[in-house]
């Protein structure tokens, strides 16, 4: 997975890259589909701001969150990061299981239908 780290007012140290992927390798791990995740670090006022955005199944994501100090700020936005796609595959794997029942019902209707026919 591709990970882009970048900072607005702020300069990105190699320190902050490595900790920066350390953090989003176990989401690269499960997540295979994400393909490039953008990390942008910035300050507001008397916070830092880690805003994590990609793609993920077809849909845009964007997660942020502010801290006084840096690192767990990007923590928290990695914990973030992790709870949304986790209720993202969630929902999906639901749609997907209503699909084949649905799918699985309808068959069984046909099925029944064509029985009638050859009696």
């Amino acid at each position: 997975m591709q990970i882009t780290v970048s900072g607005h007012h702020l300069d990105i140290t190699e320190s902050i890259k490595e900790g920066v992927e350390k953090k989003l390798e176990k989401i690269s791990n499960r997540y295979s589909s994400i393909n490039a995740l953008r990390v942008i670090l910035s300050t507001e006022s008397s916070n830092y701001v880690a805003e994590i955005a990609g793609h993920y199944l077809h849909h845009d994501f964007s997660v942020t969150a502010k801290n006084p100090i840096l690192y767990p700020a990007i923590d928290k936005a990695v914990a973030k990061l992790n709870k949304h796609l986790d209720s993202k595959k969630g929902a999906l794997q639901a749609q997907r299981k209503q699909t084949i029942e649905v799918i699985d019902e309808d068959s069984g209707i046909e099925t029944d239908e064509e029985n009638a026919f050859d009696e």
